[in-house]
């Protein structure tokens, strides 16, 4: 049995952790600032490793007594996955567990009450977080109380609190004189101009640097857009503001850029709904399963082979003549959490089926589909003019000879993971090529448990083809249904 395939019921697969040696001169010099500034923001692009800076510098305040217990604040994906699997990558952090407090109320008061110290909650239930721990002004002397008990909080895409009129800004800002320590992380703080700062900056300082409330900030830096709707900044206003505020941010210097890698692959776990995941697994040991009353059959491997990777993409044909039902949404949330952490910057998305493109474009009503350009509609010279937010590509048709690398756009998004290493590399070669600017990253949707892993560990052994991978996995159906 191919050994890629053992992989598949365990995944995912444990790899060697790195150690403070591989921590790189500019995140050492990073955690150093954060250790020293109780209140700091790092604006570094996705892949500048903010996750493992924040941690370090959690870890040594911790050590330090300065600290006792953490709140990291990101989005439900990073919650549930990135943040409690990181301190595993590395040897010098495998002592840290982080407690996502997710679930019903039951479940999040009790992760709450676990006695960790690190815990880790979505931006949507911030302001539930705050409720539990009212402030109450002491009849004696007057002064404010609370038990919030975290005293340092980790903000994960701190642009996420840009919007001062925000439930989850107002929440946290009541909160703000009980917390010593803050870091924040953004890949783009303001992604709609330096109006977005202000919330960000004043849960830092508490108003010192850009003014005590939003309506302070706009009069002294900005000015109506001549339409009358939005603002824009006045005169010489965008190198004040920076001046102001150069304490509180680092970010990277030209020469940090040159030690970093070109590309950036990152696996992107979902976990299929139960009851999905139940006839997923159902017709993957019998070749056949009843969904929504109609029998899935699968006559040999190979035709079950392509029957599973649509149902982990979520949807699956009913018919040869391109019938299809939805099955589940968790790589469509998936991908839309990527959209949203990436603060509008244009990302491609590679599908496979026509039934991910009619999928998503339901979802992303902006997505724009390569494959249904017409002459004449500059859809190249828009895409590299950062004019489409996101673009859908079929890896067969768009993965040879088109130039998409002279915007701003630097991540590609594998809804659909195509078993062919060729058209694979091809695909991602589009961005990461000569006269690309950026730092380009690779985002993979792996359905946990599913052929997905299969074929994305043949990808990683550079082994990949439609053939090898289907081989494989003809003998792996066999080896299982012989066992069942």
């Amino acid at each position: 049995m191919n050994q890629a395939l053992a992989q598949t019921e365990n995944l995912p697969t444990v790899t060697a952790a790195r150690g403070l040696a591989d921590v790189r001169e500019y995140q050492q010099r990073m955690v150093a600032i954060g250790i020293d500034d109780p209140f700091h923001a790092f604006w570094l692009f996705l892949g500048a490793g903010k996750t493992l800076i924040a941690l370090m510098i959690a870890d040594a305040l911790y050590h330090d007594l300065s600290i006792d217990r953490v709140l990291i604040v990101s989005t439900v994906r990073n919650v549930e996955d990135t943040w409690p699997s990181e301190p595993g990558e590395w040897s010098h952090l495998g002592h840290i567990n982080i407690t996502p407090v997710r679930g019903n109320l039951k479940q999040r008061l009790s992760a709450l009450n676990n006695g960790n110290h690190y815990h880790a909650i979505n931006v949507e239930n911030v302001k539930w977080l705050t409720s539990l721990y009212p402030v109450k002004k002491s009849p004696k002397s007057g002064v404010l109380n609370c038990a919030w008990p975290f005293d340092m909080v980790i903000m994960d895409e701190s642009g996420l609190f840009r919007n001062p009129a925000s439930q989850r800004f107002k929440a946290l800002r009541r909160m703000r004189p009980w917390i010593h320590r803050m870091v924040q992380l953004s890949a783009s703080p303001a992604p709609k101009g330096l109006i977005n700062l202000w919330s960000q900056i004043y849960l830092l300082d508490g108003g010192k640097r850009l003014g005590h409330n939003i309506t302070a900030y706009r009069n002294r830096y900005f000015e109506r857009q001549y339409s009358g709707f939005g603002y824009m900044p006045r005169p010489g206003s965008q190198g004040l503001i920076i001046d102001a505020i150069g304490s509180l941010a680092t970010t990277l210097l030209p020469e940090d850029y040159q030690s970093l890698p070109e590309v950036l692959t990152r696996p992107v776990y979902c976990d299929l709904p139960p009851a999905a995941f139940d006839q997923y697994k159902t017709l993957e040991h019998e070749s056949i399963v009843t969904i929504a009353g109609e029998d899935l059959i699968a006559v040999s491997a190979a035709v079950l082979y392509g029957k599973l990777i649509q149902l982990a993409n979520g949807a699956y044909y009913t018919d040869d003549k391109g019938t299809w039902n939805s099955f589940h949404n968790a790589k469509l949330d998936a991908l839309a959490q990527i959209v949203d952490e990436c603060d509008q910057r244009p990302l491609i998305v590679a599908y496979i089926y026509r039934s991910d493109k009619a999928r998503l474009k339901e979802r992303f009503p902006s997505m724009v589909f390569l494959g249904d350009s017409k002459r004449g509609d500059r859809l190249i010279e828009r895409w590299n003019n950062d004019e489409i937010p996101l673009l859908g590509v079929q890896p067969q048709s768009g993965g040879h000879g088109l130039n998409l690398q002279k915007g701003h756009a630097h991540g590609i998004v594998w809804f659909s993971l195509t078993p062919d290493l060729e058209l694979f590399e091809q695909l991602n070669g589009r961005l990461n090529r000569t006269g690309q600017r950026h730092i380009t990253s690779n985002y993979l949707l792996i359905a946990r448990r599913t052929v997905d892993e299969l074929v994305w560990a043949s990808l990683k052994d550079k082994d990949a083809t439609q053939l090898s991978i289907k081989t494989a996995f003809v003998d792996y159906i066999e080896d299982l249904q012989a066992t069942s």
